[in-house]
């Protein structure tokens, strides 16, 4: 179903589409970059499904979180957001595997480099630098010492850009992405509630709220670290979505990155609580995200 919906969108794919980025456009080809954006999600498939967060691996997440982006047909095209999401989910799970005890110092540092190098590339990605300070505490492996790799990590980034304009100052074209978007960043708005946006929310509601509540409840996963990265993942998404309602030009942004913890949620539910009433909700939520599909493709 997901390949079939993917073929068909790019196939109605406009012949030339306009890709923006710093204020910037460029002519692509519609067919061109439909698959382009769509091709970077497969790396986000395979670190969502290498990530160690059940007790048994859960071989149809990868597929899941395939599937909730074939059906979302506003993210075709739109490749600085596919790409974003990648990087995000190579700085998450590498902030997941950090387990306490050991030096610690280098991964986290790497986390919060790649997150400062990426601000260069698109702003909005200072907006993970709270929720990633939180994961230390989340995953129990905050410290003082680590706190400062964090902030160096940040820092990196800005210290070697600045640098280079400072020797050679014909470099500040280089910068002109962070330069005009930090300006506008915290400049927040709330997002109009359009029956697109009210449904994506509302679907997403109905696997978190279940899947939140069955975690609380049960002892599955058993293993403080598994439960303590589902912790965080939960608080991830809900992070996100506050944020996708806070910034409605960024909606969009926050809607595809959270897209990983929806299909972790979805999994974590439909595993766990393995019943004939289950079984009905899965259904019940399927039909709701192709519901969400041929929304998009009226309104496209």
């Amino acid at each position: 179903m997901s390949l079939v919906l993917s073929v068909a969108e790019i196939l109605l794919a406009p012949a030339e589409r306009l890709f923006s980025w710093g204020g910037d456009e460029i002519a692509i080809d519609g067919v061109i970059l439909y698959s382009l954006s769509l091709l970077c999600y497969i790396p986000v498939a395979v670190i969502v499904g290498a990530v160690h967060l059940f007790e048994r691996r859960s071989n149809w997440l990868p597929t899941l979180f395939i599937w909730l982006v074939s059906i979302s047909f506003f993210l075709y095209g739109e490749l600085l957001v596919a790409i974003s999401t990648f990087i995000m989910s190579v700085a998450v799970a590498l902030l997941l595997y950090c387990q306490p005890g050991g030096e610690l110092e280098r991964p986290i540092y790497t986390v919060f480099a790649i997150v400062g190098f990426s601000a260069f590339i698109l702003p909005e990605f200072l907006f993970l630098l709270p929720i990633l300070l939180l994961g230390l505490f989340v995953g129990n492996i905050f410290s003082f010492k680590r706190l400062m790799a964090a902030i160096l990590g940040v820092v990196t980034p800005l210290w070697l850009f600045y640098g280079l304009e400072y020797v050679y100052p014909e470099a500040i074209c280089l910068f002109k992405v962070f330069d005009t978007g930090i300006d506008s960043l915290f400049l927040f708005s709330v997002a109009e509630p359009t029956l697109e946006r009210l449904l994506l929310s509302a679907i997403e509601l109905l696997v978190l709220l279940p899947s939140i509540a069955f975690f609380v409840s049960s002892p599955i996963p058993s293993k403080p670290l598994l439960r303590r990265r589902i912790v965080f993942i939960i608080l991830l998404d809900v992070y996100l979505m506050m944020l996708s309602w806070l910034s409605e030009e960024n909606f969009v942004l926050f809607y595809a990155w959270r897209l990983p913890a929806v299909a972790i949620s979805a999994s974590y539910l439909f595993t766990v609580k393995q019943t004939k009433a289950m079984n009905i909700y899965f259904m019940f939520i399927n039909l709701m995200w192709l519901s969400m599909a041929v929304l998009g493709l009226w309104l496209r």
